[in-house]
């Protein structure tokens, strides 16, 4: 498993909890937008901007460290995570302006890019967006190679992705 950059990680969450209204930001969207950014920051870039893996889940890939990264934000008292009553439905306020300092401006742009892009769409239209070619290749649970992104239809057998699963 991939080990996150975690300040740059708090960061990005930060950024995108400040950006979205909270009601219009659950776990689902936050995470379709850490996945989009840190997949277009990987194919531009040849990294993601958060260093962090992401595991394969019905609703699309989630953050391996989102948990601990959101934590750390509501003990450092940046962020409130409310539920909704009688709902598993997560939503996020941000206490005060988010530090990007450890952000670039690129990948500010791919943030501010999937906020626009995921922010519209109701959570269940953000979790049929992320169960892309990538998102099929794996089963629940797996963590995902971000260097399958690089991979379209037909360019991988299953036979090759369980030899890859087995170097």
């Amino acid at each position: 498993m991939a080990s996150p950059n975690m300040a740059k990680l708090k960061a990005m969450v930060h950024y995108i909890i400040a950006s979205v209204p909270s009601d219009q930001l659950g776990m689902t969207k936050l995470n379709t937008i850490l996945w989009f950014s840190d997949r277009e920051a990987f194919l531009k870039l040849g990294q993601t901007i958060s260093g962090d893996s992401y595991i394969r889940r019905p609703k699309g890939p989630v953050s391996a460290s989102l948990d601990d990264a959101l934590s750390e934000l509501k003990a450092e008292k940046r962020i409130v995570v409310m539920e909704r009553e009688g709902e598993p439905k997560h939503l996020f306020k941000s206490l005060v302006e988010p530090e990007t300092v450890l952000l670039s401006q690129k990948e500010i742009d791919f943030l501010d890019a999937q906020v626009n892009r995921i922010r519209p769409l109701t959570a269940d239209e953000a979790s049929e967006l992320s169960h892309d070619y990538t998102w099929r290749m794996y089963e629940d649970d797996e963590e995902i190679d971000m260097v399958a992104v690089l991979a379209r239809p037909g360019m991988i057998t299953p036979e090759m992705l369980e030899w890859a699963k087995s170097v």
